[in-house]
């Protein structure tokens, strides 16, 4: 009988909080999944780690990355390839998952047969497991500045067979491109439940290269937001001065500006608030927004 449900679960030199993570899954309340770990060639102690769990429980798989450098789109799409399930997630070997989450997730796409993708809020610990603040998931529309669906989340197979796996050219923001394209024909619901525990730490990937995340990141983005039809024009307006930032940050005054006046002309109001939310003192903010509308008015 196949799984239910495929994890994923990419690694590469993740002993220090590995078995954590494994063990995370074994605790879930619902027992019809699958754990595909994909290694990409780990130097540490990693496959003793892998190797003890696969002979504990036939429900987890261990493979192999096609490339050796921990390219995750790549481990991705090396473990989905051998999903078996009709509901797929994938985690991080850093994070933990409540052990009701799975069981959660599984509920709500079943009950609600016209939701495709279900996303929860989680907790952020530190690398000694201290939590240090409970994050609430944002709505679906927010996804034009924000990879919304962020770690703790399950989707239909039919999602990964419909936009074909994760785009490996956009490496370090690869599930924020994932994300944009499935939104384009599948419908996401936000659950407001603590599912997940999401360990940041000085070794995480995008602690480490924040620049060049910010660099694909305005890529992914000015790409894809044209063609979101759900967006209407507060949302890409909010996109665009989205964009404009990530365009400042990346140290391009031009496209920043071209973002900005295509922001105007969308809503100008998003980015007037915006202004005055930035440059005016908090006091007279909501003033000055008010004044605004009454003119819009007149």
């Amino acid at each position: 009988m196949p799984p239910l449900i495929s994890i994923v679960l990419p690694t590469y030199n993740g002993a220090r909080f590995l078995a954590d993570a494994i063990q995370s899954v074994i605790d879930q309340t619902v027992p019809q999944w699958e754990l595909i770990v994909v290694d990409s060639y780990s130097t540490d102690d990693t496959p003793q780690i892998l190797a003890h769990f696969a002979t504990l429980d036939d429900r987890i798989i261990i493979t192999h990355n096609p490339r050796e450098d921990g390219y995750l789109p790549g481990a991705l799409n090396a473990g989905f390839r051998l999903a078996k399930g009709a509901y797929l997630t994938w985690f991080q070997d850093d994070n933990l998952y409540r052990p009701h989450a799975l069981e959660t997730f599984l509920k709500v796409l079943q009950a609600n047969p016209e939701i495709d993708i279900v996303y929860s809020d989680y907790t952020r610990i530190d690398s000694d497991s201290g939590v240090q603040t409970y994050v609430r998931a944002p709505q679906p529309n927010m996804l034009v500045r924000k990879s919304t669906v962020d770690v703790s989340f399950l989707y239909k197979r039919e999602v990964d067979e419909a936009i074909g796996g994760y785009d490996e050219t956009t490496f370090l923001v690869e599930d924020y491109d994932f994300w944009l394209r499935a939104s384009m024909q599948f419908k996401l619901k936000t659950l407001h439940e603590d599912l997940h525990l999401y360990r940041f730490h000085e070794g995480t990937l995008t602690s480490q290269r924040k620049k060049q995340v910010l660099m694909v990141r305005e890529g992914v983005l000015s790409r894809h937001l044209p063609h979101l039809p759900w967006a209407n024009r507060v949302d890409l307006a909010r996109g665009y001065l989205h964009l404009s930032e990530l365009a400042v940050g990346n140290g391009s005054s031009t496209r920043a500006i071209r973002y900005l006046l295509t922001a105007i002309r969308k809503q100008p109001f998003v980015v007037i608030r915006h202004v005055i939310k930035t440059m005016l003192p908090r006091r007279i903010q909501k003033q000055a927004v008010k004044l605004y509308q009454r003119m819009q008015q007149i």
